[in-house]
């Protein structure tokens, strides 16, 4: 039971580490981006990923190709994030270098125990 309740959180972690890992490996002309494909076949630009303690849910903010704004409530487990080292093209602004927020808060609608855990970091 212990170990479920730490997924969310080594999930976020992993994420997170993969994420830096691929910025310290970039080209100048590189943007690191985490893509999030929803069941529904929309694609979105992850902008933040927040999970809470001991709950076994994160919330995924971005937007897609029309600069449409998502909030997904997801578990782990479903949550396929796909990290991506891409050079944007030129002609278009759909691959922005924004970096992508890590959140670890206590229960939803807190900031008490706000681990902001930026990308940059």
């Amino acid at each position: 039971m212990d170990r479920d309740l730490n997924l969310t959180q080594d999930y976020l972690q992993t994420l997170q580490r993969r994420y830096n890992a691929l910025r310290a490996v970039s080209e100048e002309d590189q943007a690191v981006i985490i893509l999030y494909h929803s069941p529904s076949g929309k694609v979105l630009q992850v902008d933040s990923v927040t999970a809470y303690r001991g709950w076994q849910t994160m919330v995924i903010v971005g937007t897609d190709s029309d600069n449409t704004y998502y909030e997904v409530i997801v578990q782990p487990q479903s949550a396929q994030l796909v990290l991506e080292l891409a050079s944007p093209p030129e002609s278009t602004a759909e691959l922005e270098r924004r970096p992508v927020g890590f959140l670890m808060l206590e229960e939803p609608g807190s900031t008490e125990g706000d681990e902001r855990q930026g990308g940059g970091g």
